[in-house]
Protein backbone atom coordinates (compact mmCIF):
# COMPACT_ATOMS: atom_id res chain seq x y z
CA UNK A 1 0.00 0.00 0.00
CA UNK A 2 1.65 3.38 -1.40
CA UNK A 3 0.40 6.45 0.81
CA UNK A 4 1.21 9.97 -1.07
CA UNK A 5 2.76 12.82 1.23
CA UNK A 6 2.59 16.14 0.55
CA UNK A 7 5.53 18.07 -0.24
CA UNK A 8 7.11 21.49 0.36
CA UNK A 9 8.71 23.73 -1.98
CA UNK A 10 12.19 22.61 -0.36
CA UNK A 11 11.62 18.58 0.05
CA UNK A 12 10.70 16.18 -2.12
CA UNK A 13 9.21 13.09 -0.26
CA UNK A 14 8.98 9.64 -0.94
CA UNK A 15 5.44 7.66 -1.51
CA UNK A 16 5.51 5.58 0.93
CA UNK A 17 4.87 5.38 4.67
CA UNK A 18 7.15 7.11 6.79
CA UNK A 19 7.98 8.38 10.21
CA UNK A 20 8.04 11.89 9.73
CA UNK A 21 5.05 13.50 8.15
CA UNK A 22 5.98 16.91 5.80
CA UNK A 23 2.62 19.04 4.89
CA UNK A 24 2.58 20.76 1.73
CA UNK A 25 0.28 21.02 -1.39
CA UNK A 26 2.54 18.69 -3.46
CA UNK A 27 3.38 14.85 -4.00
CA UNK A 28 6.80 13.51 -5.40
CA UNK A 29 8.90 10.09 -5.17
CA UNK A 30 12.35 9.39 -4.39
CA UNK A 31 13.44 6.76 -6.83
CA UNK A 32 16.59 4.70 -5.88
CA UNK A 33 18.16 3.50 -9.60
CA UNK A 34 17.03 0.74 -10.81
CA UNK A 35 13.56 1.15 -9.21
CA UNK A 36 11.58 -0.37 -12.33
CA UNK A 37 8.23 -0.94 -10.29
CA UNK A 38 7.90 2.49 -9.27
CA UNK A 39 8.63 3.73 -13.03
CA UNK A 40 5.94 0.88 -14.33
CA UNK A 41 3.22 2.35 -11.78
CA UNK A 42 3.33 5.71 -13.16
CA UNK A 43 3.26 4.25 -16.66
CA UNK A 44 0.06 2.48 -15.70
CA UNK A 45 -1.33 5.81 -14.27
CA UNK A 46 -1.18 4.82 -10.65
CA UNK A 47 0.81 7.33 -9.73
CA UNK A 48 -0.86 10.32 -11.84
CA UNK A 49 0.35 13.84 -11.10
CA UNK A 50 3.81 12.54 -9.15
CA UNK A 51 6.87 14.01 -10.23
CA UNK A 52 9.26 10.53 -9.92
CA UNK A 53 12.89 11.50 -8.99
CA UNK A 54 16.17 9.49 -8.68
CA UNK A 55 18.42 9.29 -5.84
CA UNK A 56 21.79 8.89 -6.70
CA UNK A 57 24.02 6.81 -3.96
CA UNK A 58 27.61 8.32 -3.29
CA UNK A 59 29.91 5.98 -1.21
CA UNK A 60 32.14 7.92 0.80
CA UNK A 61 35.53 6.85 0.19
CA UNK A 62 37.58 7.51 3.41
CA UNK A 63 36.94 7.77 7.00
CA UNK A 64 35.32 11.24 7.89
CA UNK A 65 36.63 12.26 11.57
CA UNK A 66 37.53 15.46 13.37
CA UNK A 67 35.86 19.05 11.98
CA UNK A 68 35.17 17.53 9.06
CA UNK A 69 32.41 14.89 10.64
CA UNK A 70 30.62 17.55 12.42
CA UNK A 71 30.61 19.84 9.23
CA UNK A 72 29.48 17.24 7.18
CA UNK A 73 26.32 16.67 9.95
CA UNK A 74 25.68 20.29 9.67
CA UNK A 75 25.73 20.25 5.68
CA UNK A 76 23.39 17.62 5.74
CA UNK A 77 20.51 18.38 8.21
CA UNK A 78 18.94 20.99 5.81
CA UNK A 79 18.06 17.83 3.88
CA UNK A 80 17.03 15.36 6.51
CA UNK A 81 14.09 15.78 8.83
CA UNK A 82 15.59 13.07 11.77
CA UNK A 83 17.93 10.35 11.72
CA UNK A 84 18.31 6.83 13.56
CA UNK A 85 20.07 4.75 16.39
CA UNK A 86 20.48 1.31 16.68
CA UNK A 87 20.76 -0.30 19.67
CA UNK A 88 21.93 -4.54 19.29
CA UNK A 89 23.37 -5.00 22.73
CA UNK A 90 21.28 -5.66 25.68
CA UNK A 91 20.53 -2.46 27.11
CA UNK A 92 22.18 -2.92 30.75
CA UNK A 93 25.56 -3.44 28.52
CA UNK A 94 25.59 -0.67 26.91
CA UNK A 95 28.76 2.16 28.31
CA UNK A 96 27.60 5.31 30.70
CA UNK A 97 28.42 6.85 27.37
CA UNK A 98 25.61 5.44 25.00
CA UNK A 99 23.13 5.95 27.57
CA UNK A 100 23.82 9.37 28.00
CA UNK A 101 23.27 10.07 24.22
CA UNK A 102 20.17 8.69 24.06
CA UNK A 103 18.96 10.33 27.38
CA UNK A 104 20.02 13.66 26.23
CA UNK A 105 17.92 12.92 22.55
CA UNK A 106 15.29 11.68 25.00
CA UNK A 107 13.28 14.93 24.23
CA UNK A 108 13.55 14.43 20.76
CA UNK A 109 12.63 10.33 20.51
CA UNK A 110 9.86 9.70 17.80
CA UNK A 111 9.50 5.81 17.93
CA UNK A 112 11.32 3.06 19.34
CA UNK A 113 11.26 -0.10 17.59
CA UNK A 114 11.88 -3.41 17.77
CA UNK A 115 13.86 -4.33 14.02
CA UNK A 116 15.32 -6.90 11.80
CA UNK A 117 16.26 -4.18 9.08
CA UNK A 118 17.78 -0.59 9.41
CA UNK A 119 19.97 1.19 6.57
CA UNK A 120 22.35 -1.15 5.33
CA UNK A 121 22.00 -4.39 7.58
CA UNK A 122 19.62 -7.02 7.75
CA UNK A 123 19.82 -9.70 10.07
CA UNK A 124 18.10 -12.86 9.93
CA UNK A 125 16.21 -15.16 12.26
CA UNK A 126 14.25 -14.49 15.63
CA UNK A 127 16.88 -12.02 16.85
CA UNK A 128 15.85 -8.07 16.69
CA UNK A 129 17.64 -4.90 17.16
CA UNK A 130 16.00 -2.19 18.59
CA UNK A 131 15.88 1.13 16.38
CA UNK A 132 15.74 4.41 17.90
CA UNK A 133 14.27 6.94 15.53
CA UNK A 134 14.46 10.92 16.34
CA UNK A 135 13.46 14.53 15.29
CA UNK A 136 16.81 16.43 13.59
CA UNK A 137 17.20 20.28 15.08
CA UNK A 138 20.20 22.17 16.19
CA UNK A 139 19.94 20.72 19.61
CA UNK A 140 19.64 17.05 18.61
CA UNK A 141 22.04 17.79 15.59
CA UNK A 142 24.42 19.17 18.43
CA UNK A 143 24.26 15.84 20.96
CA UNK A 144 25.64 13.84 17.35
CA UNK A 145 28.55 15.98 16.72
CA UNK A 146 29.41 16.40 20.58
CA UNK A 147 29.18 12.57 21.61
CA UNK A 148 31.52 11.35 18.68
CA UNK A 149 34.47 12.13 16.61
CA UNK A 150 33.78 10.56 13.26
CA UNK A 151 30.78 8.37 11.57
CA UNK A 152 32.39 4.87 12.68
CA UNK A 153 32.61 5.98 16.44
CA UNK A 154 28.90 4.67 16.65
CA UNK A 155 29.17 1.14 17.62
CA UNK A 156 27.67 -0.34 20.42
CA UNK A 157 28.45 -0.88 23.13
CA UNK A 158 30.01 2.94 23.67
CA UNK A 159 27.69 4.51 21.57
CA UNK A 160 24.62 4.02 19.76
CA UNK A 161 25.37 2.41 16.39
CA UNK A 162 24.80 3.15 12.43
CA UNK A 163 23.81 6.62 12.64
CA UNK A 164 21.94 7.71 9.65
CA UNK A 165 20.00 10.62 8.53
CA UNK A 166 16.02 10.53 7.32
CA UNK A 167 14.20 12.41 5.01
CA UNK A 168 10.48 13.12 6.48
CA UNK A 169 9.23 10.15 4.92
CA UNK A 170 11.99 7.51 6.49
CA UNK A 171 14.17 7.82 2.98
CA UNK A 172 17.70 7.71 3.84
CA UNK A 173 19.87 10.75 3.17
CA UNK A 174 22.96 9.50 4.82
CA UNK A 175 23.94 5.54 5.91
CA UNK A 176 25.78 4.02 8.14
CA UNK A 177 27.55 0.53 8.82
CA UNK A 178 29.62 1.52 11.09
CA UNK A 179 31.63 -2.02 12.08
CA UNK A 180 32.40 -2.28 8.07
CA UNK A 181 33.67 1.60 8.35
CA UNK A 182 31.11 2.10 5.39
CA UNK A 183 29.35 5.01 4.68
CA UNK A 184 27.02 6.68 1.93
CA UNK A 185 24.54 9.67 0.90
CA UNK A 186 21.52 9.18 -1.36
CA UNK A 187 20.74 12.45 -2.75
CA UNK A 188 18.57 13.89 -5.62
CA UNK A 189 20.10 16.04 -8.19
CA UNK A 190 18.56 19.43 -6.34
CA UNK A 191 19.51 18.03 -3.30
CA UNK A 192 23.08 17.35 -4.75
CA UNK A 193 23.51 20.90 -5.90
CA UNK A 194 22.35 22.54 -3.25
CA UNK A 195 25.28 21.26 -0.64
CA UNK A 196 28.12 20.41 -2.81
CA UNK A 197 29.94 23.16 -2.69
CA UNK A 198 29.32 22.68 1.11
CA UNK A 199 30.25 19.43 1.83
CA UNK A 200 33.97 19.53 3.47
CA UNK A 201 36.89 18.70 1.45
CA UNK A 202 38.17 15.94 3.12
CA UNK A 203 34.47 13.94 2.35
CA UNK A 204 35.35 11.92 -0.68
CA UNK A 205 32.31 11.31 -2.57
CA UNK A 206 32.22 8.75 -5.32
CA UNK A 207 29.28 7.47 -7.03
CA UNK A 208 28.15 3.99 -6.39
Amino acid sequence: MFTAYPVDADHAYEYQEGPFVPAGPEVAVHLEPGDDAAVGRAAAGELTGVALIELTTYNIAAPVSGDDYGELLRVLSPVAAGFGLIVQVPFAALHESARKVLERLGGHLIEAMDTQAWPGSQIVGRTTVERFLFRLDSDSLEVLVSSASSLYDWVNPRLPEDSHFLRSDGSVVLGTVAQEDDAWLQLTPAEYERIAARIPRGVVLRPA
